[in-house]
């Protein structure tokens, strides 16, 4: 009754305000006419409870003639229909156009009564279950609403910062502004926060593959969280694959003592035995040969040169003609490195006890002039066939202790260090013998003694004795022919010290060498690898090369008593060996410290041998990227 009486009232305020208004002209009166008739079916409309269709007759009818009638009647339309800012913004007009209105403390209460009205956020997310904090915009300690979402939150009016947060995603944050009674939907979806995933693997260069790309290794790399599938491959290895699951903001470590290890993949070491058995075979070839000459070698020429290569290749082809049925067609390959350094350090024992005991034996001579009380220094050639024999005999034992020991052999590297400690003990003796001026069979070793061959030998410039300056070293025979008989005096010469008179500090050497590299291979724990073949080939470069140049350094700084003296004295002989030693020392201690990221550890235990893929210091064939054998040299060794 109070919507119909409404009507009423408003219907005759239409028609009172018509009748007071002056007469117009005649499109006013069409305009008046059309929005009282729009205003009329808008009142039966919202009698009828059309609220939306009333609405739009009053819109209409105050589109052709603004009336407060009509704006409180949209008000009142909107305001049933939950339009609350629009409501409001009506029933203000009303006020303000009609102050003194019948309805104008009505609209007023509406307005006070909207302006009480909160705001609602309506917030969705993904995923659900998120941390809502709404708090006003400049002032976020001052928190007006929060909770979980998805949920509606209800505000006053203003500007407001609203955070959402969750655990292991990546939080969001908007700067939103509301009205009066206004409900704003807000969506939020929040990426997880990254899991970081570090890998390192055994071996180092191994081919690493994460989720089927290829990645750097080592790995270290923020990643989606969820499955992960890493693979990885290397030459000599077995292939590994491992899925993981990583949660949001997790923290995958394989590095250190857990990485990602690659099971060894145990190599032949047939082709390398085969190859040092020629190379030994050879050496042998030219020994013999050199043997066989029955010259005293003090003076060399084409043809014995000839005839030692000659032997050297005989010798190879003999050695691995007999090398071929005797290897096995599968051998470990760190065993078959052990029995290839039994063979080498065998063969170089035998050569330095035969040349050294040769050189004892000589002591016992009775001196010749102009050798005074001590005796001068046997013929080379002498040296080398005593040298020789014993060479062989320590090339069978050599070969009978590294296959009878080859099952306990170590690790690939740590068969390396062995054989690379026993190379740089000899070298290191040898220098240490020349610095120290050690002369172990007296100051008169120098002067070899020996006599005239033939007629072409006679006159030799250098003789030093019999008495009478250069050239009185004559040679006299007697008979003719096959019965020529040598009666010339023994004639001595002040010769260079030779490479064999180093023999007792380059015997020495070697075994003490070959003790520590034993010690460095066998007594720390073997569930490791320790050095790897890079690491050790690495450390003796590094060895070798400061060696050098130390070498070079103490010549330089001794530049008057060695680089410009026809024959370099004994000190400046000293001067280099001591430089040379000094230099090598840093070397093995700068390739240490730059090596210590070479080390592995074994995934299988004592037994499972490191790459064998590496130059051997015993003059053993390295494989190539292809595969192919490349023959390799040793370097300079530490020990």
């Amino acid at each position: 009754m109070r919507r119909v009486a409404l009507s009423v009232v408003f219907a005759v305020a239409l028609v009172g305000i018509g009748a007071r208004v002056r007469p117009a002209r005649a499109d006013d009166d069409s305009a008046t006419a059309e929005a009282r008739s729009h205003y009329e079916m808008g009142l039966k409309l919202f009698d009828a409870r059309e609220h939306e269709q009333a609405l739009i007759e009053f819109q209409k009818a105050n589109e052709l003639k603004t009336r407060p009638a009509a704006l409180f009647m949209m008000a009142q339309c909107e305001y049933l229909l939950g339009r609350l800012k629009e409501a409001r913004g009506h029933y203000q007009r009303y006020v303000n156009q009609n102050p003194g209105g019948e309805f104008a403390a009505l609209a007023s209460d509406r307005v006070e009564a909207i302006d009480k009205r909160p705001s609602t956020f309506v917030i969705n997310s993904v995923p659900d279950d998120v941390t809502v904090q709404i708090s006003t915009d400049g002032q976020t300690s001052v928190l007006v609403a929060g909770g979980q979402a998805p949920n509606n939150f209800s505000v006053p009016r203003g500007r407001y910062r609203v955070d959402v947060t969750k655990v292991n995603y990546q939080g969001q944050t908007r700067i939103v502004e509301v009205d009066v009674a206004e409900t704003k939907p807000l969506f939020f979806k929040l990426e997880p926060i990254p899991a970081r995933l570090e890998i390192e693997t055994t071996p180092s260069d191994a081919t690493l593959y994460v989720n089927g790309n290829r990645a750097r290794n080592p790995y270290r790399q923020e990643i989606a969280p969820g499955p992960v599938e890493i693979f990885a491959e290397a030459p000599n290895y077995q292939p590994r694959t491992i899925d993981l699951s990583l949660a949001p903001s997790e923290h995958r470590i394989l590095t250190g003592d857990t990485r990602f290890q690659l099971s060894y993949k145990q190599r032949s070491g047939r082709p390398e035995l085969i190859f040092a058995s020629a190379l030994l075979g050879g050496f042998v070839g030219a020994g013999a040969v050199a043997a066989a000459i029955n010259k005293n070698l003090d003076t060399q020429n084409v043809e014995s040169v000839l005839l030692a290569t000659g032997g050297f290749i005989s010798g190879a082809a003999i050695g691995a003609l007999l090398a071929t049925p005797l290897v096995p067609r599968y051998i470990p390959d760190n065993r078959a490195l052990f029995i290839i350094g039994g063979m080498w350090i065998g063969a170089a024992e035998g050569f330095g006890v035969g040349v050294v005991g040769r050189q004892i034996a000589t002591l016992e001579s009775a001196p010749v002039s102009p050798c005074g009380p001590n005796p001068c220094r046997g013929p080379i050639g002498e040296q080398l066939q005593i040298g020789f024999v014993g060479s062989l005999t320590g090339l069978g034992l050599g070969l009978t202790s590294g296959a009878l020991f080859a099952k306990h052999a170590p690790t690939y590297g740590r068969v390396t260090l062995i054989q690379s400690a026993a190379l740089g003990g000899a070298v290191t003796g040898a220098l240490a013998q020349v610095g120290f001026r050690w002369k172990p069979y007296g100051a008169n070793w120098r002067v070899s003694v020996r006599q005239p061959i033939d007629g072409n030998d006679a006159g030799m410039n250098g003789s030093i004795y019999p008495p009478g300056g250069p050239g009185t070293c004559q040679f006299t025979s007697t008979g003719t022919g096959t019965t020529l008989v040598n009666t010339s005096p023994v004639c001595a010469f002040s010769d260079p010290s030779s490479f064999l008179d180093l023999a007792p500090g380059m015997l020495i050497g070697l075994n003490v060498g070959l003790a520590a590299g034993l010690l460095g291979a066998y007594l720390p724990d073997q569930s490791r690898y320790g050095p790897t073949w890079k690491r050790v080939l690495f450390i003796d470069v590094a060895a070798g090369a400061g060696a050098v140049a130390g070498g070079v350094f103490g010549c330089v700084f001794n530049v008057s008593g060695c680089l410009r003296s026809q024959q370099p004295s004994e000190t400046a002989h000293a001067i280099t060996a001591w430089s040379a030693l000094a230099g090598g020392a840093v070397g093995v201690v700068g390739g240490i410290f730059l090596t210590t990221h070479f080390d592995d550890e074994s995934p299988g235990g004592p037994t499972e041998p490191a790459p064998s893929t590496m130059p051997i210091a015993t003059f053993a064939p390295m494989r190539g990227a292809n595969g192919g054998m490349i023959p390799a040299f040793a370097a300079m060794g530490s020990f």
